[in-house]
């Protein structure tokens, strides 16, 4: 699970936790496009939400997997489920999710979301079971709640804009921190019209300034609105 910082995602953590188990909504889907935040703020909620589940929140990424048949099996691995001794992953799955309560947070989705009937039996089956999932598109089962995730505000940018006020916004302070873990990038105080207008340009989504996106965004080091070092 992601070890980077979360800023200007309280509000949807609150509304997110509060969504699940609500009215009886055992399948919450975080929806949006890539680098959005989908998979942080699902982490960040199942965060919160440890002392509701006792038996465990277990993460289960599923960017991998293209098969929609195999991701009842990919649970089953993230939880420890005996596969090889029941005659489906089904099966193995009910007996796992036999006890106590649990939260599942399957984390990318999208490209396998024909696996939604399954994941509607799952819960048919197993009464101490809730989702969180993460997805493009929603998975189309009567029993979702959908919960779009919005882009960060960003604060509307002036010439007469005081520099703190632009820092503080969150799609602004979610670049520089990402900057800074990416190569050690520190702003410029002199520029900030320059940090602004890349936040704008990310269209203020994480995605473009992540840990692991050196390749794209390389150019940055050669730029006058950072310096590393």
């Amino acid at each position: 699970m992601s070890t980077t910082s979360l800023i200007g995602r309280e509000r949807a953590i609150d509304e997110v936790a509060d969504l699940i188990g609500r009215d009886g909504a055992r399948l919450v889907t975080l929806t949006g496009p890539g680098g959005i935040g989908k998979t942080r703020l699902a982490v960040a909620v199942g965060e919160r939400l440890q002392d509701r589940f006792d038996a465990g929140t277990v993460f289960v990424p599923l960017a991998a997997v293209t098969r929609p048949e195999l991701v009842l099996a990919g649970i089953g691995r993230a939880v420890g489920a005996d596969l090889a001794g029941a005659s489906s992953p089904a099966d193995a799955l009910a007996e796992q999710f036999r006890d106590g309560r649990w939260l599942l947070i399957l984390d990318n989705l999208e490209q396998v979301v024909q696996a939604a009937r399954d994941l509607g039996e799952l819960l048919a089956r197993c009464a101490g079971v809730d989702i969180l999932a993460t997805s493009r598109t929603v998975l189309g089962l009567r029993a979702e709640r959908e919960y779009p995730v919005p882009p960060l505000p960003l604060a509307v940018y002036s010439a007469g804009t005081p520099v703190g006020e632009l820092a503080s916004s969150p799609a602004v302070a979610l670049f520089v921190d990402r900057a800074r873990a990416v190569r050690g990038a520190r702003p410029v105080p002199s520029a900030p019209p320059l940090v602004y207008r890349l936040a704008r340009v990310a269209h203020r989504v994480p995605l473009p300034a992540q840990p692991g996106s050196r390749e794209r965004w390389g150019w940055l080091s050669s730029r006058p609105v950072v310096r590393f070092g």
